[in-house]
């Protein structure tokens, strides 16, 4: 999957086998990655019963160039700064 372009605000990127969707966010921004992540997973739990998310915290938000990307509480993918490159509003 290719995303191109960028959000005027807060966005995630929903991905079931229903496709993509993309949801406002505003909600979720400002919260830490446990709190993200599971506000995210309790969203979709009902429809989806397997759910994860992949979330950025603040530093993300803040564009922090070595920002990692959060799931399952414990996995990060923390190499050149993708954290702050979901982040990335222009």
């Amino acid at each position: 999957m290719i995303v191109e372009g960028a959000a005027d605000s807060p966005v995630y990127l929903e991905i079931s086998e229903a496709g993509a969707t993309i949801h406002p966010a505003d909600d979720v921004w400002g919260l830490d990655t446990y709190q993200a992540e599971a506000a995210l997973v309790a969203r979709h739990r009902e429809q989806w019963p397997r759910a994860q998310a992949c979330v950025i915290g603040p530093a993300g938000e803040k564009l922090v160039r070595f920002a990692c990307v959060e799931n399952n509480k414990w996995h990060s993918l923390g190499r050149g700064g993708s954290g702050a490159a979901m982040a990335r509003r222009s």
